[in-house]
């Protein structure tokens, strides 16, 4: 059987263009609070900041950053610490929950920690745009 491998960091969500009051924000905060995986919400003020240290992770590399392209304006999704199976067992109660649907997501991984979140959030769109002229 293939293990996970186990991060260094306790699982975290960090949402993007998602209202804390409003009703998705709501069920959100609802199934993470009874998964025991804290939430933080980021704004337009975070974009320019090191996903590592919003997602309270120790950043020693200089930050990585981008050409004044525009910030995509969807919903998004990044996820700290989650093993495969927390991350299915997550998405299936946001399902479940009625939570609607984020289309942005990601894992913080090794090099992206490293990135502002607008340098991500505008990788994520292009990924989701490429996917999209594949079907």
């Amino acid at each position: 059987m293939k293990r996970s491998k186990k991060s260094l960091y306790s699982e975290m969500v960090l949402l993007y263009q998602i209202n804390e009051s409003g009703e998705q924000g709501q069920k959100i905060s609802a199934l993470c609070q009874e998964m025991n995986v804290p939430v933080k919400y980021l704004t337009e003020e975070d974009l320019d900041t090191n996903v590592g240290k919003l997602a309270e992770m120790s950043t020693l590399q200089e930050t990585q950053t981008t050409e004044n392209q525009e910030t995509p304006s969807l919903p998004a999704m990044i996820l700290r610490g989650f093993t495969s199976k927390r991350i299915d067992e997550l998405f299936s109660k946001m399902k479940e929950s009625g939570a609607g649907y984020i289309p942005l997501k990601a894992v913080i991984t090794e090099v992206n920690r490293y990135w502002t979140l607008k340098l991500l959030l505008q990788n994520l769109a292009q990924e989701r745009k490429q996917l999209e002229t594949m079907r």
